[in-house]
């Protein structure tokens, strides 16, 4: 089968799999806005997110080296899996004294036990679940998804709706949900018989994977920093109800954080899969100029209709959102850049160069939201931004990383990134985020002719792409040996 085909294949019943994490999200939107307050979203957001903060460390960032490694041909799957498995329960020992500290400190209003709860379901199920993809169960992947979603959609209607549990409720829903599945998969594909004991697995599987995944832990850690701190700062400078309608205005963005996912699980699997290497280089350059295109023109679309998904989408107390969406979709379409180059580092398992890319998105994120969101600290005058000056800070960031990244890269893992394309795409687009911001009279019509330049741009990166899908390429480098 031409590989082009294949990812198209393999991203489809990712897609699927990934529907009820990730494009429930767009289903829900309303509902959530509908049953809880500004103050409300922004507690439940900040629990989910520093529960993200937590996974990584408490699963000491198994979850990607399980993978990894499972997918190379000279280790036991088996006895990778259950490397993660001892690893992650370890790990989640950690999380009594980080509970502990929480409560004792009266953090998230009373609710510390459901980030304990949430930690423990996601990475088990992240784990799981990655772990059947790598013995290529994509449909069944796909079915999982679609119980997890069903799940939350019953327990969200359950919860907020009818008992009317709020805060509560909304996170449970997902932790239920992660479970459920979990057990579905464990159940179905008889994972017991995966499980070998400590003493039977090789001393070096447990060395090769936490070598790998320990460095992950302050890179995730320090993207957690870069995607999730601004929040923080605009709740301490600007209120909760500011930071509900800065956290809300993200899930606009997240759509183009679900092609972006649910490609990049189906490249990574295919990338470690190809085994000639100029053949992979070639791979790489064509598909990250079709994914490239795919995002520039995502954000394009989505500025372009930006008023109708607000309505559509949000309760009228969280209509204000509208002011961030537009630079923060712009910042979204680099990070899904930034997250294409990290799995060059991934392939070549240079997990130490994720960590110092990372570190500079962190620092020049935290930097600048100090900066660009408080009107003063420690007496000294600043932009006085608020919400905004964060989703600025978030892009900049982003741009900063992938400049360093794409060095970096040439001397890594060479292959030709198009960069004359990308300069024209993000021109276009940070002048349509201007426009889309600022909202000068008749500022739509100022946006079409920005949309279809855009088009244009990307038409022949798209339609070569296409018919490397469809139809079958004569030329022996794109077929399969």
């Amino acid at each position: 089968m031409n590989r082009y085909k294949k990812l198209m294949a393999n991203s489809g019943m990712i897609a699927i799999g990934n529907f009820g994490s990730k494009l429930l999200i767009y289903f829900l939107i309303r509902f959530y806005t509908a049953y809880l307050t500004p103050e409300m979203y922004s507690t439940a957001d900040l629990i989910t997110q520093t529960s993200k903060l937590l996974m990584p460390i408490m699963s000491l960032g198994i979850a990607e080296a399980v993978f990894r490694f499972a997918l190379d041909k000279e280790n036991d799957k088996r006895e990778v899996y259950s490397a993660g498995l001892y690893i992650l329960g370890a790990g989640s020992l950690l999380l009594i004294p980080v509970f502990t500290v929480f409560t004792v400190m009266g953090l998230f209003d009373g609710y510390s036990y459901l980030i304990v709860l949430y930690v423990i379901a996601a990475n088990l199920h992240g784990v799981t679940t990655l772990y059947i993809r790598t013995k290529d169960h994509f449909k069944f992947f796909a079915v999982q998804g679609i119980i997890n979603t069903g799940t939350m959609v019953v327990l969200n209607i359950l919860f907020l709706a009818v008992f009317k549990m709020g805060v509560e409720g909304y996170v449970l829903s997902g932790v239920i949900a992660d479970l459920f599945s979990t057990f579905i998969v464990f159940v179905k594909e008889k994972l017991w018989r995966d499980i070998v004991l400590p003493k039977r697995i090789d001393r070096n599987i447990f060395r090769k994977m936490l070598k790998f995944s320990l460095p992950m832990i302050p890179t995730n850690i320090l993207w957690w920093v870069t995607n999730v701190s601004d929040r923080y700062v605009v709740k301490y400078f600007e209120g909760d109800f500011a930071n509900g309608l800065y956290s809300v205005a993200y899930k606009i963005p997240s759509l183009l954080v679900l092609i972006c996912s649910i490609f990049i699980q189906a490249w990574n699997y295919s990338s470690v899969k190809e085994e000639n290497e100029k053949e992979r280089k070639k791979f790489f350059s064509t598909v990250f100029s079709a994914y490239s295109a795919i995002q520039f023109l995502g954000s394009s679309a989505i500025m372009l209709v930006l008023d109708i998904l607000v309505v559509m989408l949000f309760d009228p107390k969280f209509h204000g959102a509208a002011l961030y969406i537009p630079t923060l979709v712009f910042s979204t379409a680099f990070s899904s850049l930034v997250t294409f180059q990290g799995s060059v580092y991934t392939l070549n398992k240079k997990s130490m160069n994720l960590l110092y890319t990372a570190i500079t998105a962190a620092l020049v994120n935290v930097v600048l939201n100090f900066v660009l969101v408080p009107n003063s600290l420690f007496g000294v005058k600043m932009a006085g931004l608020g919400a905004i000056g964060a989703a600025i800070a978030t892009l900049i960031s982003y741009v900063v990383v992938f400049a360093v990244r794409a060095i970096n890269i040439k001397k890594v893992y060479p292959f030709d990134m198009k960069i004359g394309y990308l300069v024209a795409n993000a021109v276009c687009v940070g002048i349509q985020c201007i426009v889309a911001t600022l909202r000068p009279e008749g500022y739509i019509f100022y946006q079409i002719p920005i949309f279809i330049a855009v088009i244009i741009i990307n038409l022949k990166s798209l339609s070569a792409t296409f018919k490397k899908l469809i139809f079958k390429d004569k030329k022996p480098e794109m077929i399969d040996n």
